[in-house]
């Protein structure tokens, strides 16, 4: 008997139809596994951050001297995956590695990250300011004119693998081992964070007081007094803690002016401030570096008692400060070694007490 063409092509689109619904399956099989993984690897990559952050956060606080405190920064990273998991299983291993990042390539040392387990060699290289000659401390550059600019950061590698034996196994396919796909094996994601103080800042944002290095370092070398609250305006290790600056403008300046700069400080975290007036001479104008030049002021600056309780009652009491000279002498000028954020935390007066803590800064680099 015949076979109309109608037929033949009934029987053809029901074939077709077939097969297109055995693609849908298995497609839709994959779908639903594979957002599992996107899933999975998203909470691995959040784990990864949180890990090496944690222990990048703990090398120098913990540490009875400027030497980084590997074994510490370990521990830190375990304690902040406790109740973590993925796809259901508890994460019990991170993968951590330490080294050196350079923050002029923003990449690794050559050499760095360490092998698994080993410690880095602990002396940390930089490059005089102007000469850029290699250097470890101030003394291997020319005396009174530049600094021993430190060009590496200790920084923690962070890998969080999923696979075989590791972190509850892989994970296992729910409907694409229908298809012959059983599991989906070695997941990972890896992050680096490092503990450094920032080297340039963008206009508008410097708090007008310049912090002693001698408390920035005692800061990097875990000294309780300094890892605390302490009196910026006080004395502070044989010289004081600090002086007011009219930033990158030499000569004399007034407590008046330094005031208004302090109500219309830009938010480093947005860059905005409110309301949108710059005092002209006394802020940043363009953005402020190390080795650039700032100029420190003379008195104690009373007037500027209201306008610090304004930026504290306003939920923005953490600023950032240039970092000079050890001994930061009223009415010199004093090359920027760095900068460092600090959370100011009281303000007094007659004779102004400003008080403040260090916060050691850490951030995410890869």
């Amino acid at each position: 008997m015949a076979v109309s063409a109608t037929t033949r092509d009934g029987g053809f689109i029901l074939v077709l139809v077939a097969g297109l619904m055995v693609l849908i399956c298995v497609l839709a099989a994959f779908a639903i596994d594979l957002s599992r993984v996107y899933v999975a690897k998203t909470k691995m990559r959040n784990a990864g951050d949180a890990s090496s952050l944690a222990a990048v956060g703990a090398i120098f606080p913990s540490s009875a001297s400027p030497t980084p405190n590997w074994s510490a920064a370990s521990t830190a990273a375990a304690k902040v995956l406790q109740g973590v998991s993925i796809d259901g299983e508890d994460v019990s291993q991170v993968n951590l590695v330490f080294g050196w990042w350079n923050v002029l390539t923003n990449d690794w040392e050559p050499g760095y990250p360490a092998a698994p387990g080993a410690i880095p060699v602990t002396v940390q290289q930089g490059i005089c300011s102007a000469s850029k000659a290699p250097c470890t401390s101030d003394s291997g550059c020319a005396a009174g004119t530049e600094f021993c600019f430190i060009k590496q950061a200790p920084a923690v590698g962070a890998t969080v693998r999923k696979e075989t034996g590791v972190n509850g196994g892989a994970i296992v396919a729910s409907f694409a081992k229908v298809f012959g796909w059983q599991q989906f094996d070695s997941l990972q994601a890896q992050s680096v964070a490092i503990a450094d103080y920032p080297r340039a800042v963008s206009a508008g944002t410097v708090f007008p007081f310049a912090v002693s290095q001698k408390v920035r370092d005692d800061l990097f070398a875990g000294n309780p007094s300094s890892v605390g609250v302490i009196t910026l305006t006080d004395a502070y290790g044989g010289g004081p803690a600090g002086q007011w600056t009219r930033l990158a403008i030499s000569g004399t300046g007034s407590a008046n002016l330094l005031a208004d700069y302090i109500s219309y400080l830009k938010d480093p975290a947005s860059g905005t401030p409110s309301p949108a007036v710059r005092v002209a001479g006394y802020d940043n104008p363009a953005y402020l570096s190390y080795n650039d030049t700032i100029h420190l002021e003379n008195g104690t600056m009373t007037a500027l008692e209201n306008p610090i309780l304004d930026l504290i009652a306003a939920g923005k009491p953490r600023v950032v400060m240039p970092v000079v000279a050890t001994d930061p002498a009223p009415g010199t000028d004093l090359i920027v070694r760095g900068f460092v954020t600090v959370e100011l935390t009281e303000v007094s007066s007659p004779p102004l007490v400003l008080k403040g803590r260090l916060i050691l800064p850490t951030k995410l680099v890869r």
